[in-house]
């Protein structure tokens, strides 16, 4: 679940929606429930404004006591057989009371690829794409790793690059010799402006 498909414009519409996907985990249990963006439903209440605290503050009431099986359903060990998973990059944004032992207890902190792991995706992601002989992909990595890329960057930087070697080789169609390899000019313009501070 995205907090975008969860949060709702409408009084209790946010709370109703937690319930009701806490009620079909149950129905389907085992199962696992991945919340994205958790930050959004679990904002810290320390850190919420004053005109808004009350709205996140249900959300979040909704959300520890679901998770915590208080609910209308919950006479057996139901919930025992849901495992509840979230991600975040903000993990200093969520309320101290979703990270304690019996809900969010384990956390695991994935940090930015390493050199290895920057080459790794590279080369998975430009698996079976026509590359020009110039193309160094020592050098892309040492610039990814700079300038701390993750992983989306490095997806958003081949993407872009083939792009690029697209509109290159439609522009100049007509001439003879077109190639459409991804070349190192086409990464090397994109890293550029990706990457400007």
């Amino acid at each position: 679940m995205k907090a975008s498909d969860i949060l709702d414009q409408w009084l209790g519409g946010s709370e109703a929606a937690i319930r009701s996907v806490f009620s079909r985990a149950r129905s389907a249990a085992p199962c696992v429930l991945f919340f994205d963006e958790i930050d959004a439903l679990a904002t810290n209440r320390e850190d919420d404004e004053v005109d808004s605290s009350d709205v996140h503050s249900r959300v979040l009431s909704t959300l520890l006591n679901e998770m915590d099986g208080v609910s209308k359903e919950d006479s057996s060990d139901t919930n025992k057989n849901i495992i509840v998973v979230a991600a975040t990059n903000r993990l200093n944004a969520i309320d101290a009371a979703l990270l304690r032992p019996g809900r969010l207890q384990e956390h695991v902190l994935i940090d930015l690829p390493t050199y290895e792991d920057c080459l790794d995706i590279l080369n998975a992601r430009v698996s079976g794409w026509y590359l020009d002989d110039d193309v160094d992909k020592a050098s892309i990595v040492e610039n990814l790793v700079e300038n701390k890329a993750s992983c989306a960057n490095i997806d958003g930087l081949c993407r872009e690059a083939c792009l690029r070697a697209i509109r290159r080789s439609m522009q100049s169609f007509s001439e003879e010799n077109t190639s459409t390899n991804v070349s190192q000019r086409d990464f090397v313009s994109v890293l550029s402006k990706e990457f400007v501070s």
